[in-house]
């Protein structure tokens, strides 16, 4: 028989629905409540995981985020359960903001970055006119295609990453 754990998630908006884990490829975010019996479920469910999978989650690289409000030593008791260290801030998870100020061209600055630094490491190389072409086509039309899949950037944005 299967014991069914649950912990109760998250919502983003007042209506919006509760999400308790976000998957991407080999990453995972759950999202609970911050109380001794969720952090015990959180605790079962990853060693269930890992007797389940044959897959040990590597703790070295797992991070634990609170909200603004949860007391440090409340954060302290449960990465002490977890065994997981506390971040003071997640600052990016797959390489998007985890949190926005209020202009989306400071939460998207990276990308523009990203695309520059890529710009640069050709202008050292020794391609040709054609080769920096497919170069530009296929990995700077590809950096900002996870973030615009779950985000609507800017206008002036898209025009700085074509100029």
């Amino acid at each position: 028989m299967i014991k069914v754990l649950s912990i109760y998630g998250q919502s983003i908006s007042w209506r919006g629905p509760i999400i308790t884990h976000l998957l991407f490829a080999d990453d995972s975010i759950i999202f609970s409540k911050v109380t001794p019996h969720e952090t015990l479920l959180i605790d079962q469910i990853m060693k269930h995981y890992d007797k389940i999978n044959c897959q040990v989650i590597n703790l070295d690289k797992s991070l634990l985020a609170f909200n603004w409000n949860t007391p440090p030593n409340v954060q302290a008791h449960i990465a002490a359960i977890l065994n997981i260290k506390n971040t003071l801030s997640c600052d990016k998870f797959v390489r998007l903001p985890s949190s926005f100020s209020r202009s989306k061209k400071d939460a998207f600055v990276l990308i523009k970055e990203r695309i520059q630094n890529k710009t640069i490491e050709w202008k050292e190389k020794m391609l040709s006119q054609g080769g920096k072409e497919m170069l530009i086509k296929a990995v700077t039309q590809a950096i900002p295609v996870c973030a615009m899949s779950c985000f609507r950037l800017s206008s002036s944005l898209c025009k700085d990453i074509n100029s």
